[in-house]
């Protein structure tokens, strides 16, 4: 496994238009799909801190070359010493040794308007957006070229009326959130700052990064006064509210698919209750949505999603596109439109719990898979559920886009206001969790590669799942197959060093129930009680806090297959038949000679079995090696019972262990190669190497479902192609 990784390399050489999936929501359409799998565990490939304080203001992360970047801005009023600029800083943090390297951007702060930064890629650069400026990141020369201006002016903030009254409510700073994504080599900006002395507008720009040009704006939507309703104060008539005195865009999300643009924002107002200090404020937010065609300049408004809501929280999602459909979430309905016409295309409701704070939607393979509250849904193309997962009654899932990563859906949620966040793994096809890992706080994740890289707001980056740097544990074990009441031990001393440090605690997880603290004592030891099939887990971790860890399958109470007669006579379940033979051995004395050449035959098998289980180890990271090891192997044992040196029976076992070995082989392709497959070929694969063979008719009835497969690119069934022949020609040489 490579870390975010040589395929981040190549992107650097790579078109524009096939870095995409670099951000949150993996690409312009924001699907979440990617086509590698998650991690088989919540392994800690890296974990590192960036030097920030908690009250900094981070965008979101993107992945490039085998770094992440993230952008942040410390706040004026946040310092230890008021000045009148402040920049904004991009951070790298390289994936493989986890160092960091900090650069200071162009672009500033007057201290009044504290825009998000929000990031982007291409491929090459990485693209910082602050405000009305957009600016580009080359991160081979650690240069920021010359930044490109929106052609508005940012204003002094989104306040109108008593300004002195706003500043006592919310500090010196006004906190702004802009959108852009990059798709087929232009930058798509939604943007929430507003002309100097009006209301703050929503406006969408599209900006060509090669030449500077900017088209637009699109949208520029401005607020709409809202009818406030309130009841009169009990205490002061002064208290009533008399009508919105701020109202501004609040930008949830921006989404592009061949030119079409969707935003989502909420109109939002505010009112105060009292020109006390500790006045209160009343909140209401207006959900609406945009769709904009730039190449022809068609557009058409979608507004009032969800009427008003409180001070909760956002009300719509960030939307998503797939095909010519745009869909979205709100607290209590998933809904598309189709983008040509603004039509309605589906519809799926469901009781509002008032617990979702605009958890996100991925797409992939027909599948519309939503967050909300505390459950995760599948929908299909007619927005019928498929399953319903849910959390823990009390947790919810956060803000921001899902992730499906192979067959897995990937989400961060968390148990309540204050408490860790978790990082969700679920099965896509049924939405069982297949493992979770605790975050110390609210964090974005972006996935590829086999991989999870997440940032939490306080600044700590963990990378999830087996990169080119983790520890890699080497088990060395007693016996799959101990008897209840013998002793088990499992020595984790063998576990080699990673780049970052060597393993210094180990731990084990049974399977039946009990699970061991970190420990310094690498040997582990467990007694089971009773006949069972566990699957343990032994981990590993070493002072940087990297983790991984391996999963043991033991038989307890069953009979090791690799115990024979042949090998271990004197077995516990040998003994009468050897003893018997003993006997039978004491009075044929006159097949003396005989028996001297079964003893030949059978010390030269086991030099056989010994050399066949020691080259298959030897060649297990070489596929194609062992293969060919195992034919020869298998024509070996054929030659040697036609020569009369060993028995038929010897030259049997030889062949189903080679078989053995084989599909043990092949089985760990399709999971390292063809983890992309959907369930279904997987499944027929296995079903086609029961015999550890594949013959010509099951190789064409798998190419023909493969061609039919809508899921997979033509890359994706060339490799899987690629791997059936190569199987088809080694299976079809030793048959002849």
């Amino acid at each position: 496994m490579r870390i975010l990784p040589a395929f981040l390399a190549a992107v650097l050489l790579a078109p524009t238009a096939s870095a995409d999936w670099l951000m949150t929501g993996h690409d312009a359409q924001q699907t979440g799909r990617v086509e590698a799998g998650a991690p088989a565990w919540d392994d800690v490939a890296l974990q590192v801190r960036i030097p920030r304080l908690g009250s900094d203001i981070m965008s979101e992360p993107v992945a490039l070359g085998g770094s992440v970047f993230v952008a942040h801005y410390r706040p004026l009023y946040f310092a230890s010493q008021l000045t009148t600029s402040s920049a904004y800083t991009m951070t790298r943090i390289d994936l493989g040794s986890g160092n960091l390297t900090s650069y200071a951007s162009p672009l500033q702060s007057d201290g009044t308007s504290c825009f998000t930064p929000e990031l982007a890629s291409d491929g090459r650069r990485v693209f910082l957006l602050v405000g009305g400026y957009v600016t580009a990141f080359d991160p081979l020369n650690a240069t920021f070229e010359e930044p490109i201006p929106l052609g508005i002016q940012p204003g002094a903030g989104p306040y109108v009326g008593d300004a002195a009254r706003a500043d006592r409510l919310v500090g010196l700073c006004s906190l702004i959130r802009d959108r852009m994504v990059f798709s087929e080599g232009r930058l798509y900006v939604a943007s929430g700052a507003r002309p100097a002395g009006t209301y703050r507008a929503l406006r969408l720009y599209v900006v060509d990064p090669q030449n500077g040009t900017v088209r637009g704006p699109w949208v520029n939507a401005g607020p709409k006064a809202l009818e406030w309703v309130s009841t009169p104060s009990q205490t002061d008539d002064a208290g009533q509210l008399s009508g919105a005195e701020q109202q501004f865009f609040e930008l949830a999300g921006l989404a592009v698919s061949q030119g079409k643009a969707v935003v989502t924002a909420h109109l939002v107002s505010r009112a105060f209750e009292s020109t006390q200090d500790d006045a209160g404020i009343t909140t209401r937010r207006l959900a609406q949505a945009w769709s904009v065609d730039t190449n022809t300049g068609r557009e058409w408004a979608y507004g009032g999603l969800t009427g008003s809501m409180d001070r909760a929280g956002s009300v719509v999602s960030p939307p998503l596109i797939a095909g010519d459909t745009a869909y979205f979430k709100e607290p209590f309905r998933t809904f598309a439109i189709n983008l040509s016409s603004g039509a309605p295309a589906g519809l799926h409701q469901v009781p509002n719990d008032g617990a979702d704070r605009g958890s996100g939607m991925a797409w992939a393979a027909g599948r519309l898979f939503v967050a909300r509250g505390h459950t995760l849904s599948a929908l299909d193309s007619n927005f019928q559920a498929l399953w319903p997962a849910a959390l823990e009654i009390e947790s919810i899932w956060q803000p921001g886009g899902l992730v499906v990563a192979g067959d897995s859906v990937i989400g961060v949620a968390s148990s309540g206001r204050g408490s860790p966040s978790v990082v969700y793994v679920v099965e896509a096809r049924s939405g069982r969790v297949q493992w979770t890992h605790p975050l110390a706080a609210e964090a974005r994740i972006i996935a590829d590669d086999g991989l999870v890289v997440a940032i939490d707001y306080r600044g700590t980056l963990t990378v999830l799942g087996e990169a080119s740097n983790s520890l890699r544990p080497a088990p060395a074990v007693s016996s799959l197959y101990p008897r209840p009441g013998e002793e088990v031990v499992v020595g984790m001393g063998g576990t080699p060093p990673s780049p970052l440090g060597a393993a210094t605690e180990f731990r084990a997880d049974w399977g039946d129930g009990e699970v061991g603290d970190w420990s310094s004592v690498p040997d582990l030891r467990h007694v089971y009680a009773t006949a069972i099939e566990s699957r343990a887990r032994f981990y590993a971790r070493n002072a940087a806090g990297q983790t991984a860890s391996v999963p043991i399958t033991f038989h307890v109470g069953q009979h090791d297959p690799a115990i024979n007669i042949l090998n271990a006579p004197f077995d516990d379940e040998y003994q009468q038949t050897t003893f018997f033979l003993l006997g039978l051995l004491a009075t044929g004395v006159i097949a003396f000679f005989g028996i001297l050449r079964a003893g030949r035959k059978r010390r030269r098998f086991h030099r056989l079995l010994r050399a066949l289980e020691h080259d298959g180890k030897r060649l297990a990271a070489d596929p194609k090696g062992c293969d060919a090891m195992l034919n020869e192997r298998r024509s070996a044992a054929r030659a040697a019972f036609l020569e009369k040196r060993i028995e038929e029976a010897h030259a049997s076992f030889l062949e189903r262990r080679v078989d053995e070995l084989r599909r043990g082989l092949r089985l760990g392709t399709i999971e390292e190669k063809l983890k992309f497959l959907p369930y279904g070929m997987v499944a027929q694969l296995q079903r086609l190497l029961q015999d550890a063979r594949v013959d010509e008719w099951e190789r064409q009835h798998f190419v023909e479902a493969l061609q039919a497969q809508g899921d997979l690119s033509p890359a994706q069934k060339t490799k899987a192609r690629r791997v059936i022949d190569e199987w088809f020609v080694r299976d079809a040489e030793v048959t002849t």
